[in-house]
């Protein structure tokens, strides 16, 4: 990540109120999908809700300006038999949409960390976490060069794993 260890802890202090396991279980670093995958017998699956083009005069964050303007929305839901539904919207810019960002279009039931994501390419510029009533929001800006990907994962408040420690948690920092 490319901003420093103060910013974490400032973006985490929206978590306080969580406990310790699930507070972990929101920072973890590691991708989500493969954290999901590598759990032994958990039937990991994406299912998507819809993707679509959408125009979008304003987002109601200031941290979102930049996503203004005709966007490829993408809602999935991953489950899996030990965790409850996790729900995630992704928004690429249609600017940004050409290269290997283009596969965007044809992912189908396929994780957008996965394909897109896992590059070396693409760096998080921002985490925000935000909770609301029924869920805790985890936004991450991933950045290459001027290209911009948001993701928003949502979890239930009751979310947690089951194996994970703080070093797990930062491997990735």
């Amino acid at each position: 990540m490319k901003f420093g260890k103060v910013k974490n802890w400032l973006a985490e202090k929206n978590l306080s109120g969580l406990n310790y396991n699930q507070k972990l279980s929101i920072i973890d670093n590691e991708s989500l999908t493969k954290r999901l995958e590598s759990e032994p017998n958990n039937n990991f699956r994406v299912h998507v809700i819809s993707q679509k083009i959408i125009h979008k005069k304003r987002f109601f964050k200031k941290y979102l300006a930049q996503f203004s303007g005709y966007n490829i929305e993408r809602k999935v839901k991953l489950t899996c038999e030990k965790y409850p539904i996790i729900f995630a919207k992704s928004y690429i810019p249609i600017r940004h949409c050409y290269g290997k960002e283009s596969f965007i279009r044809i992912l189908k039931n396929k994780s957008l960390g996965k394909y897109l994501l896992k590059s070396p390419r693409f760096k998080k510029e921002l985490i925000r976490y935000e909770i609301d009533n029924e869920y805790i929001h985890r936004i991450i800006i991933y950045k290459h060069k001027l290209k911009r990907i948001i993701v928003d994962e949502m979890f239930s408040n009751d979310f947690s794993l089951k194996s994970i420690s703080l070093v797990k948690a930062r491997n990735k920092f």
